[in-house]
C-alpha cells in the first residue's frame, strides 16, 4: 500500500511539474501553447489499435517482476497523461468567458503583430537573431520535456546497432611468453593475457565473437546495423597483404550474417581495410571488387557498381517507409595519411556526389542519415592530431552547414573512444552532431603523447524515431575485460545518453545542452571523460584535459579549434578538487 501511495504521489509530482511548464508556456507562447493542445487532443483521440498493430521492438529482456512493474508504470504514465488533459481543459473553460470577452481585442493585437512582424522592405528579408533563434529551440525543447515526463510520444520508435573497430588480431594467442601473444603489440610485453584479448592487443576471434552474441542477445531484431569499418589488426604493412586483408573482411562479414542473416548492414570501410592501410584510392581496384561481392546480400545493384567506383553508396533505408535515407562514405579519401588522394580536390568526386544527393533529398523532403569511418576535426586525446586535410575538412563542414536541415545524424568511428561532435551555423546555433562510437578492439593506441589509450570494448544501440530519424536516445553496452578474463564475459549497460546527462533525447540541441554541462559541470565532465574510454581510463580530467575534449567536441573547423584553445586554456578552473569530490561522493552513494 505505502509503495501504491508513493507511486500515486510521484504522479501528481510529475502531473504538477508539467502543468507549471504548461502554464508558463501558454503565458510566454500562445501559439506552441495551443499547438500542443491540439497534439494533446489529437493524441487521445487516436485508436490504440494502430499501435498496437505495429509495435517497437525492445532491446532490453526483462524478468517477470520488471514486466509487472513496467505494466503499472505505464498505467500510471497513462493515468498522468488524461489527468493532465482534464486539468488543462478544466483551467481553459474557467478562462473562457475571459478569453471569449476579450476575443476581438485579442484577435487585433495579434493581427497588428503579425503586420508588424511581416512588414519588411522590398527586396530585403529579415532574420531572427541569434538570441530569438535559441529561445525558440529552446522553447520547443521545453515542451518536449514535458512530454517526456509523463511518458508521452508521438515518434514510431526504432532501434538500430553500431559496430566499429573489430581490429581482429587472428594470431592472437594465450601464452606465457610476453612476446609472443599478439603481433599488434609491436615490441610491448605483454602479461597476464586472457582468452578475450589484452589492453595492448587487438581483438582476438573470441571477443569479435562474444561482442556479436551479446549484440544478437541485448537486441535480436533490430532495423538495421551500421558496421563503420576498421577491421584488421596494428600491424605494418609487410605482416598484411591484399589476400589477408580480404579474409578478415570475409571472416568477419559471415560472423555478422550469421547471427543476423535477415537484417540490412550499411557498412563502411575504415583506413585499416585496404593493403597497403590508409591508401585507399579514389578509383575502382581489386579490393573494392572483392569486398563489394562479399556485401552484395547487402548492397541493390546500384550501391554495387558506386561501391567499386569509389567505396561509397547510398540507399533507402528498409522497412521504414520511403523518405529516409542512408549515405555511406568512404572518408578514407580524406585522411592525410592517404598519400593517394593528397593532391586531389575532390577524390572520386565524392563531395560533389554528396552535394547532389542531399540536394535531391532536400527536394524530395528526405532524411538522411550520414556513415562513414574517419571524421572531421580532432582527435580529443592529442591535441592538435587532426585527421583529414584542411581543404577537405573545411569542404565536409560547408556541405554540413549546406543541408542541415535533412541530416538527422551523423555516425562514426575511427577513435575507438566515445565521444561526439558538433555542428553550428554561421549564428553559433547547433545544426548536427557527429555521434563516434567506441570500438570493439581494446588496443592502447601507440601515438606519440597519448596516455592511458586504450578502452574497453564497447558496442551501441540509437534509438530513433522512424518517421523524421530524430535521435531519441542511444544506449553503449561494454565489455570490462579484466573481469572478463578472470571470470567470464559479461556485457553490461555503461549508460543511457538521456539519463546519464539529463537531455530529453540526441538532437543536436540536447547534444548542444550536453557539451555545455561537461562544459561548465566538473561532475558531468568527470563522467564523460569516464565513458570516453568505456570505463578504462577513470582518472581525473584536470584542466588541460578539459581543454582538449571541449574544444574538440566543439569546433570541428581547425582555425576555430586553435582559437577554443587559446579562449579556454586562459581560463583555469579548479577541476582537479570538484572532480575528486564528485568521485567521492559517486562512491560514497553506490556503497551507501
Amino acid at each position: 500500500m505505502m509503495r501504491r501511495m508513493r507511486r500515486v504521489s510521484g504522479i501528481h509530482r510529475r502531473r504538477r511539474q508539467c502543468l507549471r511548464r504548461f502554464s508558463d508556456l501558454r503565458r510566454r507562447e500562445p501559439e506552441h501553447y495551443m499547438a500542443m493542445r491540439s497534439l494533446i487532443r489529437r493524441y487521445e483521440s487516436d485508436d490504440s489499435s494502430s499501435e498496437e498493430s505495429s509495435p517497437a521492438p525492445s532491446p532490453i529482456e526483462l524478468t517477470a517482476e520488471e514486466e509487472e512493474q513496467a505494466e503499472n508504470e505505464d498505467e500510471s504514465d497513462e493515468y498522468a497523461t488524461s489527468a493532465l488533459s482534464l486539468e488543462v481543459r478544466q483551467e481553459e473553460e474557467a478562462e473562457s468567458e475571459s478569453e471569449t470577452d476579450s476575443g476581438t481585442e485579442y484577435a487585433a493585437t495579434a493581427e497588428d503583430e503579425v503586420a508588424k512582424t511581416e512588414t519588411v522592405e522590398i527586396g530585403t528579408q529579415t532574420e531572427p537573431s541569434i538570441t530569438q533563434l535559441i529561445d525558440l529551440r529552446q522553447a520547443l525543447q521545453n515542451i518536449v520535456e514535458a512530454l517526456a515526463l509523463i511518458g508521452f510520444s508521438t515518434a514510431k520508435k526504432g532501434y538500430f546497432w553500431h559496430l566499429t573497430d573489430l581490429h581482429l588480431d587472428p594470431n592472437y594467442k594465450v601464452t606465457s611468453d610476453p612476446g609472443g601473444v599478439c603481433p599488434s603489440a609491436g615490441n610491448q610485453q605483454v602479461t597476464d593475457a586472457g582468452e578475450f584479448g589484452h589492453y595492448l592487443c587487438d581483438a582476438p576471434q573470441t571477443l569479435i565473437i562474444s561482442s556479436i552474441n551479446a549484440m544478437k542477445r541485448i537486441l535480436p531484431d533490430p532495423d538495421f546495423i551500421l558496421w563503420t569499418g576498421d577491421d584488421t589488426p596494428h600491424v605494418p604493412n609487410e605482416k598484411l597483404g591484399e589476400d589477408a586483408v580480404l579474409e578478415i573482411v570475409e571472416w568477419l562479414t559471415n560472423q555478422i550474417h550469421q547471427a543476423f542473416p535477415t537484417t540490412k548492414v550499411y557498412s563502411a570501410l575504415g583506413n585499416h581495410d585496404f593493403h597497403p592501410k590508409n591508401q585507399l584510392p579514389p578509383h575502382n581496384n581489386s579490393i573494392y571488387n572483392r569486398i563489394s561481392e562479399l556485401w552484395s546480400p547487402w548492397l541493390n545493384n546500384e550501391s554495387l557498381i558506386n561501391f567499386q567506383k569509389g567505396a561509397y553508396y547510398t540507399e533507402q533505408i528498409v522497412n521504414i517507409g520511403a523518405g529516409r535515407r542512408i549515405i555511406v562514405l568512404n572518408t578514407n579519401l580524406y585522411y592525410d595519411s592517404n598519400n593517394a588522394t593528397a593532391s586531389l580536390s575532390d577524390p572520386g568526386n565524392q563531395f560533389q556526389w554528396l552535394d547532389n544527393i542531399l540536394t535531391n533529398a532536400s527536394q524530395h523532403g528526405e532524411k538522411v542519415y550520414i556513415v562513414g569511418h574517419v571524421p572531421p576535426g580532432y582527435f580529443e586525446k592529442k591535441r592538435e592530431k587532426s585527421w583529414f586535410t584542411n581543404n577537405f575538412n573545411q569542404r565536409y563542414i560547408e556541405i554540413i552547414k549546406k543541408h542541415h536541415e535533412v541530416i538527422q545524424g551523423q555516425f562514426f568511428g575511427h577513435h575507438h573512444t566515445d565521444t561526439f561532435r558538433m555542428f553550428y551555423n554561421d549564428q553559433g546555433v547547433p545544426i548536427s552532431t557527429m555521434f563516434i562510437s567506441p570500438g570493439v578492439t581494446p588496443w592502447k593506441t601507440t601515438l606519440p603523447g597519448v596516455e592511458n589509450g586504450a578502452n574497453n570494448p564497447g558496442i551501441r544501440i540509437f534509438e530513433y524515431d522512424r518517421t523524421s530519424l530524430q535521435v531519441l536516445d542511444m544506449v553503449t553496452y561494454y565489455l570490462n575485460l579484466t573481469y572478463a578474463n578472470k571470470d567470464s564475459p559479461r556485457w553490461e549497460k555503461e549508460y543511457r545518453l538521456t539519463e546519464a546527462f539529463q537531455v530529453p533525447d540526441g538532437s543536436a540541441l540536447s547534444m548542444h545542452n550536453v557539451l555545455e554541462k561537461i562544459s561548465s559541470d566538473p561532475c558531468y565532465l568527470q563522467k564523460y571523460y569516464e565513458y570516453n574510454s568505456v570505463n578504462y581510463d577513470l582518472v581525473t580530467c584536470g584542466h588541460i584535459c578539459r581543454v582538449d575534449h571541449i574544444c574538440s567536441i566543439r569546433e570541428v573547423d581547425f582555425a576555430k579549434y586553435n582559437e577554443c584553445l587559446k579562449t579556454e586554456s586562459s581560463s583555469h578552473r579548479p577541476t582537479l578538487e570538484i572532480s575528486l569530490m564528485c568521485i567521492v561522493i559517486s562512491v560514497y552513494l553506490l556503497l551507501f
